[in-house]
């Protein structure tokens, strides 16, 4: 298995962690939209309304607006991907339903491995030159291309060829294969399902062969003009996606907490709140980050099911996350965010399940040492974790010992599969089970856990191939379910953000990646 992208995934989530800022709400949200008003907006494509103009909207840590640049762990940076470059396929309104954007159409073969999306006729940037299929293929390439390793790169390697362009043996993605002006096919190496809604992802927007990134756009908006403060952005006429707010102004700020003060003398509409912003004017964004524990399923005593659901049982994840994070997170006993819990005894804290559970794994011989790997980061938010987790085990009998490694030194270790128990977790690009889930495939670059079996890989690939959305959506149920009972890692948190939103800009709406939805912004 080749474990260097599942380690580096996993150091992104590290970041996230570190840097994760106290938000309110008590429970996890669905996988799509947090709402702030409540209104139910415009259908997507009505003409601009008149509306709050322009809407004045903070970033953190933006220094370009170049698609490939965005990190998908920071909303800032997706909010202007977003709002100036349009992928193939998008969301509606509600973020129920892959809907076209710059590919008016698209299908699959019976056997899920030849994608063809056909473009929308009139497709354009703000220039006027029209977006071809070549352009389509060259942006996707230039996410591989700008950094094999980031997530966004490797979750394009279903698609044939991405192993040579990641390695440099090859200059294109000979699965992105341009019929004509109009027509890109995708040629997959296995059936990927829920490619439509992968590349809904603002790091997959389409850019212009050539100039300065930005200049030209595709998406609702283009930029007008700009300086060091920030952006100031305007609806474009013949957008895949039409803009329902006139104008946006993208303004630049170094810390949420200058961004707060601006917002607090009326200069903002929608600003990332700070970590003591009082809840009124609060809306609570739930990421599609989880934080988790993960075991090594392959080495003594993780390979003994009883003693992995004893240590699950053990530890008291409500009380880790309000200690750890208060309310930037919520506490989970699921893989996939939902409104559903999970009725399994190893899901949850029960002290005296984890006793019974040791004693079935061990009863005649001491219960043996866990080591926990931790790599040590500038928050101390990690070591935290690990102290806190050490004494829950501790207090069910069960001996730790804590490996403190620097950031290389967790990578070595963990690329060997020489981790113990270990932190976990994974940032799920688009809203859809397989993000979740994909990670314990037997051969998966993200597993980590060493985790394999073949029932799940099974089921794995039934929902990947699935035309149909119950079929698929029951498959990944069954995945879960499967996952949850053999226990190789332990849900514990979900992160949230929390976002500052004006009376004047009522009805802004947020999806799980930090992302705007302005469809239902009315004047305050």
């Amino acid at each position: 298995m080749h474990r260097s992208l599942g380690v580096l995934a996993l150091l992104v989530v590290f970041g996230v962690v570190a840097s994760a800022c106290s938000v309110d709400g008590d429970t996890p949200a669905d996988l799509a939209f947090a709402d702030q008003s409540g209104d139910d907006g415009v259908a997507a494509g009505d003409e601009v309304v008149d509306t709050v103009d322009p809407l004045r909207v903070a970033v953190v840590g933006v220094s370009n607006v170049d698609p490939v640049d965005a990190s998908i762990v920071s909303p800032s940076q997706l909010i202007v991907a977003d709002l100036l470059f349009d992928g193939l396929t998008s969301w509606d309104p509600v973020g129920e339903t892959v809907e076209p954007a710059i590919a008016e159409s698209w299908t699959v073969s019976d056997n899920g491995l030849v994608w063809e999306f056909v473009l929308a006729d009139g497709a354009a940037f703000s220039s006027g030159e029209a977006i071809t299929a070549a352009d389509v293929k060259r942006s996707l390439e230039r996410v591989v291309s700008a950094d094999p390793t980031s997530v966004p790169a490797a979750r394009l390697d279903v698609v044939l060829g991405f192993a040579e362009l990641a390695s440099g043996a090859a200059e294109e993605l000979s699965g992105l294969v341009t019929v004509d002006d109009h027509t890109l096919q995708v040629l997959l190496s296995t059936p990927f399902s829920p490619l439509p809604e992968l590349l809904t992802s603002p790091v997959y927007g389409i850019v212009p062969d050539g100039g300065v990134i930005g200049a030209s756009t595709s998406g609702p908006y283009e930029v007008v003009s700009s300086d060091e403060g920030g952006w100031h952005l305007a609806a474009r006429a013949g957008a895949a996606v039409p803009a329902t707010v006139e104008t946006v102004e993208i303004v630049r700020f170094d810390s949420r907490e200058a961004a707060a003060t601006a917002f607090e003398k009326g200069e903002l509409d929608v600003a990332p709140a700070p970590a003591d912003a009082p809840d009124a004017g609060v809306v609570t964004v739930p990421l599609h980050v989880m934080v988790a524990l993960g075991m090594n399923t392959a080495a003594a005593p993780f390979d003994d099911l009883a003693f992995r659901r004893a240590i699950a049982a053990a530890i008291d994840r409500e009380a880790i996350v309000e200690e750890l994070w208060g309310d930037a997170a919520v506490a989970v006993d699921r893989l996939v965010p939902g409104p559903e819990g999970c009725d399994d005894a190893a899901c949850g804290f029960d002290r005296a399940f984890a006793l019974e559970e040791l004693m079935r794994s061990n009863p005649f011989a001491e219960v043996p040492e866990v080591l926990l790997d931790v790599a040590v980061d500038e928050s101390g938010r990690e070591g935290r974790l690990a102290a806190a987790v050490a004494e829950d085990l501790a207090a069910a009998g069960i001996p730790v010992t804590v490996r403190e490694h620097s950031v290389a030194e967790f990578v070595d270790v963990a690329a060997d599969g020489e981790l113990g128990l270990f932190r976990s977790g994974w940032v799920a690009m688009f809203p859809s089970p397989d993000s979740y889930l994909a990670a314990f495939l037997s051969d998966g670059s993200d597993n980590l856990t060493s985790y394999g079996d073949a029932a799940v890989d099974e089921l794995l690939d039934v929902a990947r191939s699935a035309a149909d959305p119950d079929e698929r959506d029951e498959a990944y149920h069954k995945v879960e379910q499967a996952l949850l009972e053999a226990v190789p890692v332990i849900p514990i948190a979900q992160l949230q953000i929390r976002m500052l939103v004006s009376e004047r800009a009522q009805g802004v709406q947020f999806r799980s990646d930090g992302t705007l939805v302005l469809d239902g912004v009315r004047p305050g």
